[in-house]
């Protein structure tokens, strides 16, 4: 059997050509994979930070959210260097009345952590 070397043949290796597509897939699949994980840890982190100013605010009745958001944020390695945006459903000043219901909506970029309370 001869081999042709020729750029132009259409002899080739199937073992090569399917090792090759292999390792360029595997680290396709593996650059999403990581691209996923830290946005997922980004929301887990917002999450967690938005639970923790609606719990803060509500067991000590300061219901300031923008300050509370800035000093927890601040505890929070991967949020601490990020712009996040809170806002809530009641100011200050008309977050007075026992029972009322608070939502608090936290973002970075375009992810969102929605949070709820009852005002004691």
């Amino acid at each position: 059997m001869k081999l042709d070397k020729s750029p132009n043949s259409e002899q080739g290796s199937i073992v090569l050509e399917a090792t090759g597509f292999a390792v360029l897939a595997f680290g396709l699949i593996m650059t999403l994979t990581i691209q996923v994980f830290e946005v997922e840890k980004r929301v887990i982190g917002l999450e967690a930070l938005a639970k923790n100013v609606m719990r803060h605010s509500l067991l000590n009745s300061d219901l300031d959210f923008e300050a509370n958001v800035a000093e927890f944020q601040n505890v929070d390695p991967f949020l601490r260097d990020e712009v996040v945006s809170a806002s809530s459903t009641c100011s200050l000043s008309s977050c007075s009345r026992s029972g009322q219901l608070v939502w608090l909506e936290i973002s970075i970029d375009g992810a969102k952590a929605k949070v709820f309370g009852v005002i004691p």
